[in-house]
């Protein structure tokens, strides 16, 4: 299947400008949809609210110890519930291909 959208969700002010980069970078003359989301707006609407010809692009940034940022969190503790299926990503309702930029906090080194 031909992809046709790409969401970036981001976490993080960081995350937040190079998904912006990101976006303003892509081909004007590419027929392919790019939008943004933030990480905290309700993470189990990335599973329903795209098909499989979306691509989901993680871009989130870590803060003190590898920690997630708030709004990252939230995506991030959604994900990880035990209580998911194990082939949660699987189904022809959900998105099929995704990618993950990490940001980490250069202060740290």
């Amino acid at each position: 299947m031909p992809l046709s959208k790409i969401v970036i969700v981001y976490g993080g002010e960081l995350a937040e400008d190079v998904a912006k980069q990101i976006e303003t970078k892509r081909p004007r003359s590419s027929s392919i949809d790019v939008s943004l989301r933030c990480a905290s707006e309700r993470p189990k609407t990335l599973l329903t609210s795209y098909g499989p010809e979306t691509l989901v692009c993680f871009v989130m940034q870590t803060i003190e110890n590898g920690g997630p940022t708030e709004e990252g969190g939230s995506c991030l503790r959604f994900f990880q519930r035990k209580t998911h299926p194990s082939n949660l990503l699987q189904s022809d309702e959900c998105f099929r291909s995704y990618a993950v930029l990490g940001l980490g906090d250069s202060n740290l080194l």
